[in-house]
């Protein structure tokens, strides 16, 4: 696109980093592997601020978050990627969330999960049928049956807003 004298546009700079993400997510990529896949969507993410002065969006911030998620770099999510939303004044949405869960359902952190959830639905979010098979999964290996029942409830009301 350089060649061609291009410009790069928010869309084209999230689908490359949601291209990171699907690399970091390939199975047996090494760490290494992935580090320098994050390097490179970090770098990516900086000239799409500095270069281009494109807006930021919820969708450019989920799609770093992913790089990460998939990438399973819990401390950089946590002291570089989450505090971006605060930073540019972006709420999270559900898909911001839903990268969370499935990261630290698959960390077998359980109660990040369930302070997720409860974030989420406090802020207003409505949780994507995802994000409730993550915290229903939570629930039923804590063997947790009022957040079992919670989150059927939650299955309930989300199923009747789609017939």
């Amino acid at each position: 696109m350089k060649q061609q004298n291009i410009p790069l546009s928010v869309y084209m700079y999230n689908g490359l980093l949601r291209t990171y993400a699907g690399a970091c997510a390939v199975p047996y990529c090494s760490e290494e592997i992935k580090e320098l896949y994050v390097q490179d969507a970090w770098k990516l993410f900086k000239q799409l601020q500095t270069t281009q002065n494109l807006p930021m969006n919820v969708n450019l911030l989920n799609s770093l978050l992913f790089v990460h998620t998939k990438a399973n770099m819990k401390e950089k999510i946590e002291g570089l990627v989450l505090p971006l939303y605060e930073k540019y004044a972006i709420k999270r949405d559900t898909f911001t969330y839903q990268h969370l869960m499935e990261m630290y359902l698959a960390q077998r952190d359980m109660d990040t999960i369930d302070r997720l959830y409860g974030v989420m639905k406090s802020e207003g979010v409505e949780p994507s049928f995802y994000c409730m098979n993550y915290y229903l999964e939570m629930a039923m290996r804590l063997q947790d049956t009022n957040k079992i029942v919670e989150v059927l409830e939650d299955f309930i009301k989300a199923s009747k807003k789609y017939l």
